[in-house]
């Protein structure tokens, strides 16, 4: 995508001003990607807030969604239209979610569906993408801050539900559930690759015994 080009040649030109070393091309170029991708979804989202007349809606969604997506990580999508469109289908989600009075109990069971969240979020977070892999240290700090940024949101949460001010807790759950659902497709993801990785590996393992088999039959 245009996205992507724009952001490989302002790294191309670092590169060759010396700016930027050749073992931080891919870092720098995911930073670029990163940076104009949002910028892109963040007018696309609020041109939604505008259109549904849901302005205030969305700054209450993002506010509880941005920090905890930085610091917890999650799935990201391969192509950056794909990333768009997710993002806004999202907003859409959480905006009309938020417009429903008691659609399927959630609201008789916040607090509980809340807790639930919390428990699936601390034991997934953090999760790191290829792009962007994080040192041990990293993963301990980020996955601290993502905790204790979520506890505060659900304080706030817990607070704004007993006042029954229902929309804004609707849109506050709606963001802690997408955060838990990325957290979880990512992971899942992550093991279906890696038992990917190890079957083709036992097949490679396989291969090398056949052929060693069959050199040690040939000698004999």
């Amino acid at each position: 995508m245009i996205i992507s080009k724009i952001a490989h040649a302002m790294v191309v030109k670092q590169w060759k001003s010396g700016r930027v070393e050749s073992k931080d091309i891919s870092v720098y170029e995911y930073g670029y990607t990163l940076m104009f991708e949002t910028g892109v979804n963040l007018v696309l989202i609020f041109s939604i807030g505008l259109c549904f007349r849901a302005f205030g809606q969305v700054l209450i969604f993002l506010s509880c969604f941005m920090p905890l997506r930085c610091f917890a990580g999650g799935w990201h999508a391969k192509q950056s239209w794909q990333c768009i469109v997710v993002s806004n289908l999202v907003v859409i989600l959480a905006i009309v979610a938020s417009r429903f009075n008691d659609f399927l109990f959630v609201d008789q069971n916040m607090y509980g569906i809340e807790v639930l969240v919390f428990l699936f979020f601390i034991s997934l977070t953090p999760i790191e993408c290829k792009q962007k892999p994080l040192s041990l240290k990293e993963k301990q700090v980020y996955g601290r801050t993502a905790k204790i940024i979520f506890l505060i949101e659900m304080l706030f949460f817990f607070i704004i539900r007993y006042y029954c001010y229902m929309e804004i807790a609707r849109l506050i759950l709606c963001a802690h559930v997408f955060v838990v659902l990325s957290l979880g497709s990512a992971k899942l993801i992550q093991v279906w690759e890696g038992s990917k990785r190890n079957r083709m590996e036992e097949c490679n393992e396989d291969r090398d015994k056949g052929s060693n088999a069959t050199v040690s039959d040939s000698e004999c």
